[in-house]
């Protein structure tokens, strides 16, 4: 199928082009964040891995936003899931 080249269309494509490069960032930066808990819980002697937790950040996230509980729940269980694979490789 072939580009549509349109002024707005091309105005509107930029702005999703910033969003999604802030979407990435923020998650660069939660994973940074999720190493730092991972060298403190180290070094307590704390489990890793809090599934109590991990559930309340999901949950919490529901009132901030209109966006579905489904779609939420399986993007932050996505985001963990992540997170957990790194703190495996660290």
């Amino acid at each position: 199928m072939a580009q549509i080249k349109d002024k707005e269309l091309d105005k509107v494509r930029q702005k999703i082009d910033l969003v999604d490069r802030t979407i990435l960032e923020s998650v660069e930066e939660r994973f940074e964040l999720v190493n730092d808990i991972v060298r403190i819980k180290k070094s307590k002697g704390l489990p890793i891995r809090d599934l109590e937790r991990e559930e309340e950040v999901i949950k919490s996230k529901f009132a901030l936003t209109e966006l579905s509980e489904e779609f939420v729940a399986k993007l932050y269980r996505l985001i963990i899931d992540e997170s957990v694979r790194m703190k495996e490789d660290s």
